[in-house]
Protein backbone atom coordinates (compact mmCIF):
# COMPACT_ATOMS: atom_id res chain seq x y z
CA UNK A 1 0.00 0.00 0.00
CA UNK A 2 1.00 3.88 -0.46
CA UNK A 3 0.33 6.34 1.30
CA UNK A 4 -1.64 9.17 -0.08
CA UNK A 5 -0.60 12.94 -0.12
CA UNK A 6 -2.87 15.34 1.18
CA UNK A 7 -4.21 17.30 4.44
CA UNK A 8 -7.83 17.92 5.06
CA UNK A 9 -6.96 21.88 3.12
CA UNK A 10 -5.15 19.91 -0.05
CA UNK A 11 -7.79 17.41 -0.14
CA UNK A 12 -10.55 19.95 -0.59
CA UNK A 13 -8.70 21.29 -3.16
CA UNK A 14 -8.20 17.57 -5.42
CA UNK A 15 -10.45 18.35 -8.37
CA UNK A 16 -13.22 16.27 -8.22
CA UNK A 17 -14.63 14.01 -10.96
CA UNK A 18 -18.56 13.07 -10.50
CA UNK A 19 -19.21 9.22 -10.21
CA UNK A 20 -21.80 7.56 -8.62
CA UNK A 21 -20.26 3.63 -8.58
CA UNK A 22 -20.59 0.98 -5.54
CA UNK A 23 -18.55 1.66 -2.60
CA UNK A 24 -18.36 -1.04 0.54
CA UNK A 25 -16.95 0.29 4.25
CA UNK A 26 -15.57 -1.87 6.94
CA UNK A 27 -16.24 0.41 9.75
CA UNK A 28 -14.43 -1.76 12.51
CA UNK A 29 -13.77 -5.19 12.71
CA UNK A 30 -16.87 -6.68 14.44
CA UNK A 31 -19.48 -4.34 12.83
CA UNK A 32 -21.09 -5.71 9.10
CA UNK A 33 -19.61 -3.66 5.91
CA UNK A 34 -21.62 -0.55 4.81
CA UNK A 35 -22.89 -0.56 1.11
CA UNK A 36 -23.28 3.10 -0.48
CA UNK A 37 -22.37 4.62 -3.47
CA UNK A 38 -20.27 7.64 -4.36
CA UNK A 39 -21.36 10.65 -5.60
CA UNK A 40 -17.84 12.05 -6.71
CA UNK A 41 -14.17 10.71 -6.55
CA UNK A 42 -11.00 12.88 -6.95
CA UNK A 43 -7.50 11.48 -6.25
CA UNK A 44 -7.58 13.03 -2.47
CA UNK A 45 -10.80 11.27 -1.34
CA UNK A 46 -14.29 10.61 -2.26
CA UNK A 47 -18.01 11.91 -1.18
CA UNK A 48 -20.10 8.60 -0.15
CA UNK A 49 -23.97 8.92 -0.12
CA UNK A 50 -25.04 7.27 3.42
CA UNK A 51 -27.71 8.18 5.53
CA UNK A 52 -26.35 7.96 8.74
CA UNK A 53 -22.48 9.13 8.11
CA UNK A 54 -19.78 8.36 10.47
CA UNK A 55 -18.44 10.97 12.93
CA UNK A 56 -15.79 13.17 11.40
CA UNK A 57 -12.23 11.42 12.38
CA UNK A 58 -13.22 8.07 11.85
CA UNK A 59 -11.49 5.65 9.87
CA UNK A 60 -12.91 3.52 7.36
CA UNK A 61 -11.38 0.38 5.26
CA UNK A 62 -12.74 0.95 1.44
CA UNK A 63 -13.44 -0.76 -1.71
CA UNK A 64 -14.80 0.91 -4.60
CA UNK A 65 -15.57 -0.38 -7.82
CA UNK A 66 -14.02 2.35 -10.52
CA UNK A 67 -16.15 0.75 -13.32
CA UNK A 68 -15.37 0.57 -17.25
CA UNK A 69 -12.66 -2.57 -16.59
CA UNK A 70 -10.74 -1.16 -14.03
CA UNK A 71 -11.80 -3.10 -10.88
CA UNK A 72 -11.44 -2.19 -7.69
CA UNK A 73 -9.84 -0.02 -5.37
CA UNK A 74 -8.69 -0.86 -1.43
CA UNK A 75 -7.39 1.30 1.34
CA UNK A 76 -7.61 3.57 4.46
CA UNK A 77 -9.39 6.67 4.23
CA UNK A 78 -10.59 9.24 7.81
CA UNK A 79 -14.23 10.65 7.69
CA UNK A 80 -12.95 14.28 6.54
CA UNK A 81 -16.74 15.91 7.07
CA UNK A 82 -20.48 14.88 7.04
CA UNK A 83 -23.38 16.40 5.89
CA UNK A 84 -25.70 14.41 8.62
CA UNK A 85 -28.84 15.30 6.54
CA UNK A 86 -29.87 15.55 2.73
CA UNK A 87 -30.61 19.29 1.90
CA UNK A 88 -32.08 18.01 -1.81
CA UNK A 89 -31.81 15.95 -4.61
CA UNK A 90 -27.80 17.33 -5.47
CA UNK A 91 -26.96 17.33 -1.75
CA UNK A 92 -27.57 13.83 -0.58
CA UNK A 93 -26.81 12.55 3.73
CA UNK A 94 -23.44 11.61 3.70
CA UNK A 95 -19.72 11.92 4.17
CA UNK A 96 -16.03 12.81 2.88
CA UNK A 97 -13.77 10.77 2.56
CA UNK A 98 -9.61 11.45 2.43
CA UNK A 99 -7.55 8.96 1.63
CA UNK A 100 -5.03 7.78 3.95
CA UNK A 101 -3.63 4.59 2.25
CA UNK A 102 -4.57 3.02 -0.98
CA UNK A 103 -3.06 -0.36 -2.68
CA UNK A 104 -0.10 -0.25 -4.44
CA UNK A 105 -1.49 0.77 -8.23
CA UNK A 106 -4.72 2.28 -6.97
CA UNK A 107 -3.61 5.69 -6.77
CA UNK A 108 -2.49 5.59 -10.48
CA UNK A 109 -5.84 3.60 -11.72
CA UNK A 110 -7.96 6.49 -9.42
CA UNK A 111 -5.62 9.09 -11.17
CA UNK A 112 -6.66 7.56 -14.88
CA UNK A 113 -10.38 7.41 -14.31
CA UNK A 114 -10.77 10.95 -12.85
CA UNK A 115 -8.74 12.07 -15.85
CA UNK A 116 -11.29 10.25 -18.24
CA UNK A 117 -14.33 11.50 -16.43
CA UNK A 118 -12.70 15.50 -16.55
CA UNK A 119 -11.47 15.26 -20.21
CA UNK A 120 -14.90 13.97 -21.28
CA UNK A 121 -16.69 16.75 -19.41
CA UNK A 122 -14.33 19.36 -20.72
CA UNK A 123 -12.92 19.63 -17.49
CA UNK A 124 -9.46 21.38 -16.89
CA UNK A 125 -7.03 18.34 -15.96
CA UNK A 126 -6.02 19.20 -11.79
CA UNK A 127 -5.70 15.67 -10.88
CA UNK A 128 -2.18 16.02 -9.11
CA UNK A 129 -2.15 14.98 -5.89
CA UNK A 130 -0.84 17.67 -3.63
CA UNK A 131 2.89 17.72 -3.05
CA UNK A 132 2.99 17.93 0.91
CA UNK A 133 3.27 15.01 3.44
CA UNK A 134 -0.02 13.31 4.51
CA UNK A 135 -1.17 14.56 8.61
CA UNK A 136 -0.77 11.29 10.64
CA UNK A 137 -3.07 8.78 10.73
CA UNK A 138 -5.00 8.68 13.73
CA UNK A 139 -5.20 5.30 15.20
CA UNK A 140 -6.32 4.28 18.53
CA UNK A 141 -5.01 1.74 20.71
CA UNK A 142 -6.90 -1.34 21.09
CA UNK A 143 -9.17 -1.06 24.57
CA UNK A 144 -7.84 -3.89 26.63
CA UNK A 145 -4.24 -2.83 26.09
CA UNK A 146 -2.52 0.70 26.12
CA UNK A 147 0.05 1.94 23.86
CA UNK A 148 3.46 2.80 25.27
CA UNK A 149 2.97 7.01 25.88
CA UNK A 150 6.25 8.79 25.57
CA UNK A 151 7.27 10.54 28.58
CA UNK A 152 7.53 14.20 28.52
CA UNK A 153 11.11 13.96 28.14
CA UNK A 154 11.62 11.53 24.66
CA UNK A 155 12.41 13.77 22.34
CA UNK A 156 10.52 14.80 19.17
CA UNK A 157 12.48 12.30 16.44
CA UNK A 158 11.74 9.22 19.50
CA UNK A 159 8.37 10.35 19.24
CA UNK A 160 8.06 10.08 15.64
CA UNK A 161 9.54 7.01 15.44
CA UNK A 162 6.90 5.75 18.34
CA UNK A 163 3.90 7.02 16.13
CA UNK A 164 5.70 5.61 12.75
CA UNK A 165 5.81 1.94 14.72
CA UNK A 166 2.01 2.21 15.92
CA UNK A 167 0.47 3.34 12.54
CA UNK A 168 2.56 0.66 10.61
CA UNK A 169 1.38 -2.06 13.23
CA UNK A 170 -2.17 -0.67 12.97
CA UNK A 171 -2.00 -1.11 8.91
CA UNK A 172 -0.52 -4.60 9.10
CA UNK A 173 -3.36 -5.46 11.54
CA UNK A 174 -5.68 -4.33 9.01
CA UNK A 175 -4.37 -6.40 6.49
CA UNK A 176 -3.94 -9.20 8.49
CA UNK A 177 -7.73 -8.36 9.35
CA UNK A 178 -8.79 -8.30 5.78
CA UNK A 179 -6.79 -11.60 4.71
CA UNK A 180 -8.49 -13.55 7.42
CA UNK A 181 -11.86 -12.38 6.82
Amino acid sequence: MTTSSGTGEEFRESTRAPLETPVTLQIDTFSEPQSGYTANVSVGGMFVNLSDPQPVGTIVRFEVELGGGDSTIRGVAEVAWIRAHAQGPELPAGMGLQFRLIEEDGQERLRAVVKKILDARGDPDVVQPPKRSPAPLRVEPPRAAQAPQPSPSTSKPERTKILAALVLFAVLLLLLLRSCG
